[in-house]
């Protein structure tokens, strides 16, 4: 009774110890401290902001299509003879697209924009999972504190016992020493796995954007999902909207190429407003409508190696997305294969900490009653430790292998709230 009762306040020590050093940190759950990450981390909030500017030059883009207008104000002297004019004129002006130009140029600064946007949700996929790594990591940690805590309230009890045996005289000075190492061998990993879990909980806070929580879930087994599906997987992630996006820009790029012996024509419409001359054009009273045709006779074969480059980057596009299929089918394989391999090992290795800890039991019971020996004691202690261990390092590694298939998956999201534009199909 007495060994219970120290062994329970040893933990409840340790628990508390924990809670009064992270009486600041709330305890979050992992879809919490996901939503804490992309609310508060500034890599993101840096790449959304930088995602907006590139959709403002759409509007600009589109700006550039429209009508221009304006007013002319001109005044000439000649020095020697003082005379001259002054006319003050209104003039609309447009730039007459009749080959596709400005639709292409639209189109143009919405892929880049798009493009932008893709990359936006890669940066925070890849933070995610990190996140999500980090406060798996954590949560193991905190874990093996407190299994440390258990396991030192053990040794310390055992300690105790071996030394109550030696003031009786019926064991050895060594029995007393090979406790106490064993004691201080377990207050090292203790030492060693608060650090750790200190460690952690700093990287949570950082891709948090500072703030301080900490994990309030544990690492536990869970059922697995659906089958990995190559096209769910490409519909859903942003690397494969992005090569996507890219190919449908290089494609774009290399039809604005192609117009650049294209003739370019100009209409306006004035109107003379104010003006002193009677040779003014047009007349106070009239409007002047003018066509300007500039047709492009050499360029010095400038629009034929622009388009030669063009086409050599739609290419490169092409083998982008190949690429990218080849490496997310391996990344689903190798995801499900971790998983598959992490549930197998939590299993064995959860069978081998409940046999380890039985056994310890009987030896710590034989022990104890003279019929077996301190190293048999300690071997047991050491191979149970070893196997708690092992187990809690088993359901750290089927959370982290959890998240790496999510990333495989795409399901880690970032929806971009900034201003899009005008667009409709990105305001869907």
């Amino acid at each position: 009774m007495k060994r219970s009762t120290s062994v329970v306040l040893s933990i409840f020590a340790v628990l508390f110890a924990l809670a009064g050093s992270g009486a600041a940190a709330a305890a979050v759950t992992s879809g919490e401290y996901l939503d804490l990450v992309a609310a508060g981390n500034p890599e993101l909030a840096a790449s959304a902001a930088r995602v907006e500017a590139f959709y403002r030059l759409v509007d600009v883009a589109i700006a550039s299509t429209r009508p221009s207008l304006g007013f002319e104000a001109v005044s000439g002297r000649v020095l020697r003879e003082g005379e001259g004019e002054s006319t003050l004129s209104l003039n609309l002006g447009k730039r007459l697209d009749l080959w596709g130009l400005d639709e292409l140029s639209v189109r143009r600064a919405e892929l880049a924009a798009r493009i932008q946007e893709a990359r936006l949700g890669e940066l925070a996929a890849s933070l995610f999972r990190e996140a999500e790594t980090a406060y798996w990591n954590a949560s193991a940690a905190r874990s093996a504190v407190s299994l440390y805590a258990f396991l030192l309230a053990q040794r310390e009890e055992d300690l105790r016992f071996s030394r109550l045996r030696f003031e009786q005289g019926t064991a050895a000075k060594l029995d007393v020493f090979r406790a106490e190492v064993q004691v201080e061998k377990t207050r090292a990993a203790k030492t060693e796995a608060e650090a750790g879990f200190r460690d952690f909980l700093s990287q949570m806070a950082r891709l948090a954007g500072g703030e301080a929580v900490e994990p309030s879930e544990e690492p536990v087994l869970f059922e697995p999902g659906p089958d990995p599906d190559f096209k769910a997987a490409w519909k859903s992630r942003p690397d494969a909207r992005r090569v996507e996006l890219e190919k449908e820009s290089a494609s774009v790029e290399t039809r604005i190429a192609s117009l650049g012996m294209h003739p370019a024509v100009e209409a306006s419409l004035g109107s003379t407003l104010l003006s002193d001359s009677d040779t003014v054009i047009p007349p106070e009273s009239d409007l002047l409508l003018s066509v300007r045709v500039e047709v492009p006779l050499y360029d010095g074969g400038r629009t034929r190696a622009d388009k030669a480059s063009k086409r050599l980057l739609e290419k490169a596009s092409e083998f982008d997305e190949k690429t990218l299929r080849a490496l997310i089918a391996t990344e689903l394989d190798l995801a499900a294969s971790r998983l598959e391999k992490a549930r197998a090992l939590e299993k064995s290795r959860k069978k081998e900490a409940a046999l380890a800890s039985e056994e310890l039991r009987i030896t710590r019971l034989r022990y104890r009653t003279g019929v077996g020996s301190q190293l048999e004691l300690l071997d047991a202690q050491v191979r149970e430790q070893a196997a708690r261990t092992a187990h809690l390092d088993a359901l750290r590694e089927m959370a982290l292998a959890r998240a790496q298939l999510s990333y495989a998956l795409g399901r880690y999201s970032f929806p971009f709230a900034g201003k899009r534009g005008n667009d409709p199909e990105r305001t869907k």
